[in-house]
């Protein structure tokens, strides 16, 4: 019984606090991780930088961009499989979500798989090459 009066303080205080102030902190605190997977890219650390992302994305769910730079950093590290769901994600989300077609490209080019390669470059990736217009192989 003597956790029940701080649990229900901290309660009443949690329910005292706007929305939007618990959305600028989730914001912040993406901006933070967001920052720091930045570094921990740069520095060649890219385990601990998948981690931050993921840690991101746990925050804010629907951010396309985290998902695009982990995409991205899937990608650097040759894991072109799961940089291609992930992009793929992205663009479920936001079909001209920008660079996310040019990364998906790259990703294809990647495995050798250059018909969806050229699809993705010229900005989408549903449509088949043979399209008039379009560049082909």
């Amino acid at each position: 019984m003597r956790w029940a009066a701080p649990t229900l303080l901290l309660l009443a205080f949690l329910g005292s606090i706007p929305k939007a102030a618990l959305v600028k902190q989730t914001q912040t605190n993406v901006e933070a991780l967001l920052e720091q997977a930045r570094g921990e890219e740069n520095a060649g650390n890219y385990i601990a930088a998948e981690n931050t992302y993921k840690q991101a994305l746990a925050a804010a769910p629907e951010n396309l961009e985290i998902l695009k730079r982990l995409a991205v950093l899937e990608q650097t590290e040759l894991k072109f499989d799961d940089s291609i769901r992930l992009f793929k994600q992205v663009l479920a989300g936001d079909p001209s979500y920008k660079g996310a077609n040019f990364f998906l490209g790259l990703s294809y080019f990647g495995k050798n798989e250059f018909l969806p390669s050229i699809d993705s470059l010229n900005g989408n990736s549903k449509q088949p090459s043979h399209i008039p217009g379009r560049i082909t192989i």
